[in-house]
């Protein structure tokens, strides 16, 4: 039994709140070039204490009935968190609506964070444009849950495919939309992939019933020479001096705090032999053009799920032990493992055991090319 489905609307939270709100919302969506879609989902619900009551379920529309074009594909798969389910609903006019349950009510006075993973085939968030082979358009529409929002410094980020680019199409939607929400437009140095951020806490989406996001973008061709190496289009160079000083400016973020990492890492394992990917010599101050492209052939290969392990551990400092991934990432400590294997096969982390768990660290070669990816940057660009 559903103890509380509010029908309360989107609202920003004013003073102290006496309703349940979400206090965080974040999505992040990693497009692929077979026009599937890796979607995750992040938000705290918090229950004031003066609401009196329990909550066990909440809704949040997901898809519409109608949608032009036509929809053909479908939501394959989802994960959420310990202790989170989702069940399916339908309406009238929107044909994914998910409720998502508790196991353990939430009690008032408390808080609860929720991560939901979805998959997603063709033509349900990535769209052929009709008259261009190449050109796509994603398309995704954030819905008015049932609870307030009260939400500050929540975003909509999207990881174009690899080697694809923003473009305009002529009589086809904006490149950009809505413009007045977008944050950054990006290279993600560490996965390969152009970003674009939008915000989610302005009182136009915070206000709406829904607020559709949507970018278009290119695929380049690829072609293989006869040593296998991928060759593609040149990408346009973007002449917008905001996104390139917000760019910069992350670059230079990130820098710092690998660098730190690279050194304590160094540190910790100067007397240990360096691990290294296809005979690569990591005692290099920068890796050459050669090692940088064997590097990123790897990376290519990796899935949505092995890439969202990379960025956490990025996030943590690069590196974490292996009995907290599942609980960030959202899927099985069996599923994990395999991935993990994997990725340290192919270089890009190294395992060490710690008492009864393993320390997951990324490897040197993987922090070598990221280095040497932002030198470069730098090099190319020394007035910035």
């Amino acid at each position: 039994m559903l103890l509380t489905m509010l029908s309360l609307g989107s609202i920003r939270v004013l003073g102290v709140p006496t309703d349940p709100y979400i206090e965080r919302f974040d999505i992040e969506a990693y497009l692929e070039r077979n026009d599937s879609c890796f979607i995750t989902i992040r938000f705290t619900l918090v229950v004031p204490e003066a609401y009196g009551k329990k909550v066990t379920a909440i809704k949040l529309p997901l898809l519409e009935r109608q949608d032009v074009p036509p929809r053909e594909g479908n939501i394959t798969s989802w994960k959420t968190s310990q202790g989170v389910h989702i069940d399916w609903i339908e309406s009238m006019y929107l044909s994914h609506i998910m409720i998502i349950s508790f196991d353990e009510p939430i009690s008032p006075g408390r808080k609860v964070n929720v991560r939901i993973s979805l998959s997603a085939s063709k033509d349900v968030f990535v769209i052929k444009i009709p008259y261009n082979p190449d050109g796509r358009v994603f398309y995704y529409r954030f819905y008015r849950p049932n609870v307030s929002l009260a939400l500050e410094n929540s975003i909509l980020k999207v990881y174009l495919p690899h080697n694809s680019y923003l473009r305009q199409f002529e009589r086809y939607r904006e490149l950009l939309s809505p413009i007045a929400n977008l944050l950054q437009i990006g290279d993600e140095v560490t996965l390969g992939r152009t970003s674009v951020t939008w915000d989610l806490s302005t009182p136009e989406v915070i206000t709406s019933e829904r607020t559709v996001f949507t970018c278009t973008y290119y695929l380049k061709q690829e072609t293989m020479t006869s040593t296998g190496t991928n060759i593609s289009e040149p990408k346009p160079v973007n002449t917008q001096n905001s996104f390139v000083i917000i760019f910069t400016s992350n670059i230079i973020s990130v820098l710092i705090a690998f660098t730190i990492s690279w050194l304590l890492f160094r540190q910790r394992s100067a007397r240990v032999k360096i691990p290294s990917i296809s005979g690569i010599d990591l005692a290099k101050q920068t890796l050459n053009e050669k090692d940088l492209k064997k590097i990123e052939g790897i990376i290519s290969q990796l899935s949505s799920e092995e890439i969202e392990i990379l960025r956490l551990l990025a996030k943590n400092g690069g590196s974490m032990r292996q009995r907290e991934i599942p609980l960030n990432i959202g899927f099985s400590k069996s599923k994990i493992s395999r991935m993990l294997k994997r990725m340290e096969n192919m270089g890009l982390i190294t395992r060490n055991l710690v008492g009864r768990t393993k320390q997951v660290n990324l490897s040197p070669a993987f922090l070598a090319y990221f280095l040497s990816r932002i030198q470069r940057f730098q090099e190319e660009n020394p007035s910035k």
